[in-house]
């Protein structure tokens, strides 16, 4: 169980990392229009 728990703790960070990463990219977008 303790296993599972961290790899889903893992799973959520990364999805938030690349969630992030995606605004930040949107930002940069639209600032050079």
């Amino acid at each position: 169980k303790e296993i599972a728990r961290q790899r889903y703790r893992q799973y959520k960070e990364s999805k938030y990392e690349l969630y992030n990463h995606n605004i930040d990219n949107l930002k940069e977008i639209y600032q050079t229009k």
